[in-house]
C-alpha cells in the first residue's frame, strides 16, 4: 500500500518534464518494506513581461484610428519571435497578434474619444503575463462641414409700411464628434443686396420701407462659419404699400470749381437721384441753371424718403450727396464740395483720354481743356490735370 502527498502546482509537463510556475514540489513515498523519502526541486520559471504600448503617431492622431507598439516581451525560455499579445483598450480585450509582432492597428473608433490601452504577453507554454501599465490617447475630432442654421425672425411675410425691423439669427450646431468652428458673420439682405451685417449669432436694423417700391420685396438671410460652411435662410416676402409722403425740392449749391476763383452765374449743373440702398438711378435733371448761385433739385412722389444726388459739372469730377431726406421743407440749400478739374470726356475718371484732349489743343484757346480759364492750354492746366490723375467721381 502506498500513500502520496503532493504541493499544489501550477503549469504544464512536457517531455517528461514538469515545469513550475512557482513552488517546489515535496513528495513522499512509503510502502511497506520500508520509508523511503525522495526530494525534488525545480526553478520557477518566469512570466513574460512586458512594456507599455508606445503610441505610435505620424502626423497627427488620425480620425477613429489608434496605432500601438511596444517594446518585445523578455522571458529566459523563448525568443522574442516565440512571444504573442494581447490587446486591451478600457480594459477589454479586443485583439491578439501573433508572436513576434509588436504592434497594432485599432480602427472604428469613435472622434474625439480618450482610449486607454494595454497589453499582456504570452509565451510558447502559453504562460501570460499581467497587463502593462496603460497608455493613452485622444482620437481628433471630424472636421466642422456641417453649414450653420439661420433663420429670420422679423417680419412675418405680408404686407408693411413704414419702417420695419428686419432680424435675424444664426448659429453652428454641434456635432458629435466633430469641431464646432463658430460663427464667422450673418448678413441680411433686400433683394439679394447686403442691408446690413453682423459677426455674432444675431443682427436686426430699421428697415424703411419708404426707399423701397411699392411692391414685392424678398428678404434673406446668410450665415457662415469660421471652416467656411454657408447657409440662406427661408426667403421671407414682403409686400410694401407706403402712401407717398409729401416730396419738397432742396436747392443745392455749389462750393467752387477746381480751377477757378469764381463760378460763372450761367453755369448749369446735372442731378441725377439714386436710391441709397441700390445705386440705381431714379431721376436725372440735366442743365440746371441758377438762380443767385442756387439750383433747385425736385424728385417725384415715388421717390423713396431718403436718397443721393450726384451733382455733376462738365470737366469736372462727380460729388455726392447722401441720405437726403426729400420729405424735409427747408430754404437752407444744400452745398456741394469742391468739384475737381479735368474729367474732359465726363467719363468721370481722369485718365489717358483726358490727357489725350489736353495734349492735341496744347498751347491753343480751347476752352473745353483750359481748366483756369486764362484763353490757353497750357502747363497750368496740366499741372491740375496731373494732379488728379486716375481719380474717379463719386
Amino acid at each position: 500500500m502506498s500513500h502520496g502527498l503532493f504541493a499544489p502546482i501550477w503549469g504544464t509537463k512536457a517531455r517528461g518534464r514538469v515545469s513550475l510556475a512557482f513552488g517546489v514540489l515535496a513528495a513522499i513515498k512509503h510502502c511497506d518494506r520500508g520509508l523511503f523519502y525522495f526530494q525534488r526541486s525545480e526553478t520557477v520559471k518566469p512570466h513574460p513581461g512586458t512594456t507599455p504600448p508606445i503610441f505610435i503617431i505620424s502626423g497627427g492622431r488620425p480620425l477613429g484610428h489608434a496605432s500601438l507598439a511596444w517594446t518585445a516581451s523578455t522571458d529566459p525560455d523563448n525568443s522574442a519571435s516565440q512571444i504573442s499579445y494581447t490587446i486591451y483598450r478600457n480594459g477589454s480585450q479586443i485583439g491578439t497578434v501573433p508572436a513576434g509582432a509588436t504592434s497594432y492597428s485599432d480602427t472604428g473608433l469613435s472622434a474625439g474619444t480618450s482610449y486607454s490601452y494595454a497589453v499582456s504577453a504570452q509565451d510558447s507554454a502559453n504562460n501570460s503575463s499581467a497587463q502593462s501599465s496603460s497608455a493613452s490617447a485622444t482620437t481628433l475630432f471630424n472636421p466642422d462641414t456641417t453649414p450653420p442654421t439661420v433663420s429670420i425672425t422679423s417680419p412675418s411675410p405680408g404686407t408693411v409700411s413704414g419702417t420695419i425691423t428686419f432680424s435675424a439669427t444664426a448659429s453652428d450646431p454641434v456635432v458629435a464628434g466633430a469641431v464646432t468652428s463658430g460663427l464667422k458673420s450673418l448678413a441680411i439682405l433686400v433683394d439679394g443686396n447686403v442691408f446690413a451685417t453682423s459677426s455674432n449669432g444675431s443682427v436686426s436694423a430699421a428697415l424703411d420701407t419708404t426707399t423701397l417700391t411699392n411692391g414685392s420685396h424678398s428678404l434673406t438671410a446668410q450665415a457662415q462659419d469660421n471652416a467656411g460652411n454657408s447657409a440662406t435662410s427661408p426667403t421671407v416676402t414682403i409686400t410694401v404699400n407706403s402712401a407717398f409722403a409729401t416730396k419738397y425740392p432742396r436747392l443745392v449749391t455749389l462750393s467752387s470749381l477746381e480751377g477757378i476763383a469764381i463760378i460763372p452765374a450761367n453755369q448749369v449743373i446735372t442731378a441725377t437721384i439714386l436710391s441709397p440702398s441700390s445705386g440705381a438711378t431714379l431721376e436725372t435733371q440735366s442743365i440746371l441753371s441758377p438762380t443767385s448761385g442756387k439750383y433747385t433739385v425736385t424728385f417725384l412722389s415715388s421717390d423713396p424718403q431718403l436718397v443721393n444726388i450726384r451733382i455733376k459739372v462738365n470737366g469736372y469730377l462727380s460729388q455726392l450727396l447722401s441720405n437726403i431726406d426729400t420729405t424735409v421743407n427747408s430754404a437752407s440749400a444744400l452745398t456741394v464740395p469742391q468739384l475737381l478739374a479735368g474729367d474732359f470726356n465726363n467719363d468721370n475718371v481722369v485718365n489717358a483720354l483726358d490727357y489725350s484732349l489736353m495734349n492735341a489743343h496744347w498751347l491753343q484757346n480751347f476752352p473745353s481743356a483750359d481748366i483756369n480759364q486764362d484763353g490757353l492750354v497750357n502747363s497750368l492746366d496740366f499741372a491740375i490735370l496731373k494732379n488728379n490723375w486716375n481719380k474717379a467721381g463719386q
